[in-house]
């Protein structure tokens, strides 16, 4: 017999970032069970489009590095040189199946796809904790 029980809210907004869409509609759906805040975008353009529009700043960034139109190491690089966003003190875990990314103050942890949500939540709590 299943108990239902009060779902957790951390009160945190994830930004999740990731062009496969049903890998990032998966994690979303996740991390909202978990009891995150999650907004989603297809690439690192999107990402800092919907950065200028959102009101709360993300208390953590997941991002995908292998992306077209801005991949996740272009990303990086504008959050650290824009002016209009201020955000160079959003932690940032970062997942690929190929590719190196240089070193970023931000990132605060590597992990390698095919991700486990376990990795993935003990990466999360690491970050806000």
């Amino acid at each position: 017999m299943l108990i239902a029980t009060e779902q957790q809210h951390h009160k945190e907004l994830i930004l999740l970032v990731d062009d496969n869409k049903l890998l990032r509609e998966v994690m979303a759906i996740m991390l909202k069970d978990e009891g995150y805040d999650v907004e989603e975008a297809q690439d690192g353009l999107g990402a800092l489009e919907l950065l200028r529009s959102i009101k709360q700043k993300p208390s953590c960034i997941i991002l995908d590095l292998m992306m077209p139109v801005m991949n996740g190491e272009e990303f990086l690089t504008q959050l650290e040189t824009k002016e209009d966003l201020p955000l160079s003190s959003i932690p940032v875990i970062i997942y690929s199946a190929e590719g190196m990314l240089g070193v970023h103050p931000q990132v605060v942890a590597r992990l390698e796809k095919p991700i486990s949500i376990e990795l993935l939540f003990g990466a999360i709590k690491g970050v806000l904790n």
